[in-house]
């Protein structure tokens, strides 16, 4: 039974959710993308007496203005990319026998506004850009950071054809740039103007981000 106090505290019913949970192997919309959790991971503690804390990949989708998946590893706290902004991954909850699956809970409203036009390649992510047939789609993955993850100046970046694994890709066919700020890439139908590249924080992998401009 609900005390009066608890009924006073309670959010209206017709309240916009502040947080959505998703859980693994399954997908939820947020804001103007849908996410899916594809993996959460207990990692060890960087030092001895160090809280234990978990990492997730998280894959973004989004259909305009042309279709995106983004592949992102991120840890509890962290902001993930999406259509209209940056969002805080407020909890991160490894599989247990209470809660088989685990689960991941971002905040609904973006700490960071942003636009659709706007997507991110991230330190052991992949950008997918075209599709959502893989054949029409491109990967794009980061291959080093210069001078290092933590304060690069530029980056190293490669994209292929997504429709078959790197190993069957002719190497004629692999593309790969060094990028700094300003610079452009043609990926498919695709063109990418690098508008930061940013290092790793406590906030978010190192990453690169953007401005998706469809058609060549």
């Amino acid at each position: 039974m609900s005390s009066s106090s608890d009924q006073h505290q309670a959010a209206p019913a017709d309240a916009a959710p502040t947080e959505i949970e998703i859980l693994r192997g399954r997908a939820g919309v947020v804001g103007r993308s849908r996410v899916g959790v594809s993996s959460i991971v207990a990692t060890p503690p960087p030092f001895q007496g160090g809280l234990p804390g978990a990492r997730a990949t998280l894959i973004e989708m989004r259909d305009a203005p042309m279709h995106v998946e983004s592949t992102l590893v991120v840890g509890e706290k962290m902001l993930l990319p999406l259509a209209d902004g940056l969002h805080r991954v407020s909890k991160l909850a490894t599989p247990s026998e209470s809660d088989r699956q685990g689960h991941v809970v971002i905040d609904t409203e973006a700490a960071r506004a942003g636009s659709p036009h706007t997507v991110f390649v991230s330190e052991e992510g992949r950008l997918r850009i075209g599709g959502p047939e893989v054949k029409a789609a491109y990967d794009v993955r980061v291959l080093a950071w210069t001078p290092d993850k933590h304060a690069p100046q530029s980056a190293t970046l490669e994209w292929l054809t997504a429709a078959f694994p790197r190993d069957s890709v002719p190497a004629q066919q692999i593309k790969q740039q060094a990028v700094k700020v300003g610079d452009r890439l043609q990926v498919g139908a695709a063109t990418l103007t690098v508008k930061a590249v940013e290092g790793q924080t406590q906030d978010h992998p190192a990453w690169i981000e953007f401005e998706l401009s469809p058609g060549g």
